[in-house]
């Protein structure tokens, strides 16, 4: 244990360059580098700031500050009051991006502040005060939920067949979902295909095949292929067909339709189609009333939707 008692001698150093590194990627964020900025939170949160300042700039003098009290050893009485503080300001905007968008830059920033705090406990037996390791526990609580919410946004992103992840018109779908089929068919006449992005959802084992051998077909940006391969995966969705020839995914793919599935569990929905558009999709009305619970969209025909998670061949 004599590493731990010797503390002071390496701690010191550490945090000081932990508090120069925290600063320079502030810094550098602040005046648009957008370093490991790979989330949406990251994007959202570039323009928040407080009493006009951003975020950003006064993340750099906080760690600033922290270098000056760490520095200079006539203001060590202050330090455990400085990490304190910086800790339950960075708690905090861990528990807003908990309750809104996690944020990768920002838990990049929040890891060196609380590797600061963790290098002048683990080093310096004078910080231990109770009101400080409590607070870094609190801390450590949310920084670890954050942490996982940003992995699984990072890693799992969805995954689309047809379109760019960020068309105007998103839809999520199941080969063997007769609303799915329809909602398709009838976004496909209303709206340029190139606007629609669709993410598929295998629901159950059954949906592998179909889906295998529209995209065997299936070429990006020819929109003759498109219908043709929707065609081919939606007729061959049927209980005679299904168990035929089966067709292996790779793993990529099989990780798409695993991360679609998680997209739609963060939705909060539980059933398929859903549709995503900034607005009504127009075209013809039809004089009839949808029956309770199901699936509907302005102006389109409706038929029940099929859970998004059961493990069945085909819904009714």
């Amino acid at each position: 244990m004599s590493w731990i008692t010797a503390g002071p001698h390496w701690c010191r150093p550490a945090m000081q360059c932990l508090c120069l590194l925290g600063s320079l990627f502030c810094l550098a964020n602040a005046f648009g580098a957008d370093l490991l900025c790979v989330t949406q939170g990251c994007r959202i949160y570039q323009g928040y700031g407080l009493f006009g300042i951003p975020f950003y700039i006064l993340g750099a003098a906080g760690f600033l500050a922290l270098l000056a009290v760490i520095s200079l050893r006539f203001l060590q009485p202050l330090l455990a009051l400085a990490l304190f503080s910086a800790l339950a300001l960075d708690t905090l905007f861990l528990v807003y991006q908990y309750l809104f968008w996690p944020c990768a830059s920002c838990m990049v920033v929040a890891l060196l502040m609380g590797a600061v705090a963790g290098l002048g406990l683990l080093g310096m037996p004078s910080l231990r005060k109770s009101w400080l390791l409590g607070t870094g526990l609190v801390w450590l609580t949310f920084f670890l939920v954050v942490g996982l919410a940003t992995i699984k946004e990072v890693a799992f992103r969805p995954w689309t067949m047809w379109g760019s992840p960020t068309a105007a018109i998103k839809v999520y779908f199941s080969p063997n979902c007769p609303a799915c089929r329809e909602a398709v068919e009838q976004l496909l006449e209303v709206a340029e295909p190139t606007t629609i992005a669709l993410f598929p959802v295998a629901k159950s084992a059954a949906d592998l095949a179909p889906l295998a051998r529209a995209l065997a077909t299936l070429r990006p940006g020819e929109t003759d292929t498109l219908r043709s391969s929707l065609e081919e995966m939606f007729s061959a969705a049927t209980p005679d067909q299904t168990d035929k020839a089966p067709m292996q995914l790779g793993w990529r793919i099989r990780l798409g339709l695993w991360s679609n599935k998680m997209m739609l569990a963060r939705m909060g929905s539980a059933e398929v189609p859903k549709i995503i558009a900034p607005g009504p999709i127009q075209s013809r009305p039809r004089p009839q009333t949808p029956a309770p619970g199901s699936w509907q969209w302005p102006g389109l025909p409706t038929a029940p939707g099929c859970p998004a998670f059961a493990d069945e061949g085909v819904c009714e």
